[in-house]
């Protein structure tokens, strides 16, 4: 009924991308209102074994309170939480709500689902490189256009110099 992809940042989790079924509200204000603490239970979890099942949200541990409060309050009835990794470390998870009816996927499904996360991580990893790619090269850019190439070979011939105690016929 309900997928999202969600990224922590330092502080609290950032719904970068969501699905919602006919019907279905958005839960993107709601996730504002989340800290990183408040999905402590969750965090642990996905980090200690994996993907989190849970055909019944109603059967959550009791030191999964909040997250449990969090859910009922939006009428999940069962939940599928995957794990997103980035060089061995949690930066997300792929999440799967199911509010009109009780759900259990099966194993193969996980499977495949973690796979697609892993997908889903490998991606945002190659965007994030392809920004700094980016921004690199524009900073090299412009800082050739401040530079004129005569003076770069002049400055550089100088520091050489006087770095090695070069003379110029040296060089």
């Amino acid at each position: 009924d309900h997928s999202y992809i969600i990224l922590f940042t330092k502080t609290s989790p950032e719904q970068a991308y969501e699905w919602c079924g006919p019907g279905i509200p958005s839960q993107r204000d709601a996730i504002k209102s989340l800290t990183i603490s408040s999905l402590n239970w969750w965090v642990r979890w996905l980090n200690r074994h994996g993907p989190i099942h849970l055909p019944r949200v109603a059967d959550m541990p009791a030191n999964a309170h909040r997250e449990k409060a969090y859910l009922q309050a939006r009428g999940v009835q069962s939940i599928l939480i995957v794990p997103l990794y980035q060089h061995h470390k949690l930066i997300g998870l792929l999440g799967f709500d199911s509010i009109h009816q009780e759900r259990s996927w099966a194993k193969g499904d996980i499977h495949l689902l973690q796979v697609v996360a892993d997908i889903f991580a490998t991606a945002l990893l190659r965007k994030t490189a392809a920004e700094h790619e980016n921004r690199a090269y524009e900073l090299g850019r412009q800082l050739v256009t401040l530079i004129e190439v005569p003076d770069l070979l002049s400055h550089t011939v100088q520091a050489l110099r006087d770095t090695f105690n070069y003379y110029h016929a040296q060089i």
